[in-house]
């Protein structure tokens, strides 16, 4: 599963610094994997005493940037299209997960009950993060339940896609709920399927209840990040109150992306793949920097 967030780049860390990007935390100059892309802006307006207006410099504003892009020669070209790395990375996951799925199904394979049902949870974890990753980043996408490497041309609303991956989320926690404190094959399945570099917190870092909690908090922000809040009605706020109450708690822990003690995360080819080295000034100069706006926050801590 892991291996398929890393498919020629870090799909995941690649999805989490658009995002970084986009959220004015950070600004890259580079046009690799589209980033610059991702924070173009139209116009800077400058103050008083300069009163200047200054033009995008590619002379196109940022959503016809991004359209002129999304094309396949974009895509595997010049691998500039930002918006291609984020659907990859949900899809490459979604595949994954259906695989693994028909394997548990296959009646030539006896599992224990409980290392069943934890394989199961797993994939339908999975499912649930990259329909909600596709389902707030995207206007359309495809609900996909084969296995063979083909997909569907029926496209749903981003809508649908967030009801899908609440439904995978209230699947993982059916099969969830049931296993004991302490079980013994429940610890031993999960920490054979998290990579150790991401198990900072230890053997069995991750309960079955604290993952019941962790599908529950997911659902709650699929409310609250896909909603605008003139678009909340008091059910929404109620139903996010009683998921956020069912929801992650202090102390319980969480899936993560880790590094193991020398810096690198062994599935991917050099240290520079992990979202820290991008920011690191000794691995790579020159590609990520905190963004001006958001650095007025901190303008009492400046020299």
């Amino acid at each position: 599963m892991w291996n398929k967030l890393y498919v020629g780049n870090n799909l995941l860390v690649h999805s989490l610094e658009i995002h970084s990007i986009m959220g004015d935390e950070q600004w890259a100059s580079a046009g690799n994997f589209g980033w610059r892309y991702a924070n173009q802006v139209d116009k800077i307006t400058l103050p008083a005493p300069y009163n200047t207006v200054v033009p995008a410099v590619l002379g196109l504003s940022q959503p016809e940037q991004l359209k002129a892009l999304n094309n396949l020669a974009a895509t595997n070209g010049s691998q500039t299209n930002v918006i291609v790395y984020e659907w990859n990375m949900a899809y490459f996951i979604i595949g994954q997960t259906t695989v693994l799925l028909a394997a548990i199904d296959n009646p030539a394979l006896t599992f224990p009950a409980t290392e069943k049902a934890t394989l199961q949870a797993w994939a339908y974890w999975w499912r649930g993060f990259a329909y909600s990753r596709l389902g707030s980043m995207y206007l359309a996408g495809v609900i996909n339940t084969k296995f063979d490497g083909t997909t569907s041309n029926t496209y749903v609303g981003h809508d649908a896609l967030i009801t899908e991956a609440n439904a995978n989320f209230d699947k993982a926690i059916a099969l969830l709920t049931p296993i004991p404190a302490g079980d013994a094959t429940y610890t031993s399945t999960i920490n054979a399927i998290v990579p150790y570099f991401n198990n900072n917190n230890g053997p069995s870092g991750i309960t079955a209840a604290m993952w019941v909690r962790a599908c529950n908090t997911y659902k709650a922000r699929n409310i609250m990040v896909n909603k605008k809040v003139t678009a909340m009605t008091p059910a929404d706020w109620t139903t996010v109150k009683t998921l956020a109450t069912s929801g992650l708690i202090p102390g319980d822990n969480v899936f993560q992306l880790g590094m193991s003690a020398d810096g690198k995360e062994d599935l991917t080819p050099n240290s520079q793949q992990h979202v820290f080295q991008w920011n690191s000034v000794n691995n790579n100069p020159g590609w990520l920097f905190p963004s001006e706006r958001w650095n007025p926050g901190f303008q009492t801590w400046r020299f």
